[in-house]
């Protein structure tokens, strides 16, 4: 069969089986996979455009993801096939298939993420219907970055036992958009999650955005922000802020001697070990595991 034929035989089909065009795209030849492309933009020009951007379009969805396979293969960046097989994902695809495009792409930190976010990473599917009714919508209908009172009430209706998860899973969702570190954080932060503390050892997050969360909290528990704001330092190689920060949160005398230290000493240099100590800081005693 042509490709020509295939393509329309795929597309009609499209809105009753899922298919992944991985494999298909991948064994046309490159004047094919040209004209693939060429072809597969026209169409999309020329589909309906939907009332609503959250309108499920199957066919638009197919073809973005065949193009997405064509710059791949053409060398291009990832991000066009990562995206389309996002949505085709959060459609009801198959959660591994998503996840392996991931890390097939250098993402593994984020693939391993999403799976503790799904609760279970041998899971074969996580869909929509996994998630509180209508909150894919919702959460795509935010703005970039979302107003954090919108975001808190999207949550609001998501039980405890299950609220963690599901804000990884926007989280991650966001990160996707474009989202910025410190924006994340500061999502993550209201709910007090331990995503916040990922998103920091990712060097992603500014300490000053950690010093600014810090004014919202009781006088004492704002060395607790500071001392995080430490270690975002620290993770983005800013030795002297680092201390800085540190200080202001210990001096205070407010903040375990167990928080943050023990983790930046363990991967700390000597050099900078010789800061710390230098600097007064109630530093963990020298231990084979910490060294």
């Amino acid at each position: 069969m042509s490709w020509d034929a295939e393509l329309d035989a795929r597309l009609g089909a499209c809105d009753r089986e899922a298919w992944d065009p991985g494999d298909w795209v991948s064994g046309l030849s490159l004047s094919d996979r040209v004209a693939l492309a060429r072809e597969s933009r026209r169409r999309q020009r020329e589909l309906p455009t939907p009332l609503s951007v959250h309108v499920d379009a199957p066919k638009h969805r197919l073809l973005e993801r065949i193009l997405g396979w064509c710059e791949l293969l053409d060398g291009r960046s990832p991000a066009r096939l990562l995206a389309a097989e996002r949505v085709a994902w959060l459609r009801g695809g198959d959660s591994l298939a998503y996840l392996r495009r991931l890390r097939e792409h250098g993402r593994g930190d984020e693939a391993d993420a999403l799976a503790r976010a799904m609760g279970d990473p041998n899971a074969k599917t996580y869909t929509e219907d996994d998630l509180p009714h209508g909150f894919v919508d919702a959460l795509l209908a935010l703005g970039t970055p979302p107003d954090p009172t919108d975001f808190d009430q999207l949550l609001a209706p998501v039980p405890g036992p299950r609220r963690n998860a599901v804000l990884r899973y926007a989280l991650l969702q966001l990160k996707e958009r474009g989202v910025s570190g410190d924006q994340l954080f500061w999502l993550a932060a209201m709910e007090l999650s331990p995503f916040a503390l990922e998103l920091v050892d990712e060097g992603i997050v500014a300490p000053e955005a950690i010093a600014e969360r810090a004014k919202l909290a009781p006088p004492e528990a704002a060395p607790l922000w500071w001392s995080i704001a430490g270690r975002a330092a620290f993770v983005r190689g800013d030795m002297l802020g680092c201390i800085r920060w540190l200080r202001q949160a210990f001096d205070t005398g407010l903040v375990p001697k167990t928080m943050t230290l023990p983790w930046i000493w363990k991967r700390a240099d000597a050099n900078f070990r010789a800061m710390m100590q230098s600097a007064g800081l109630p530093v963990p005693a020298p231990t084979h595991d910490s060294q």
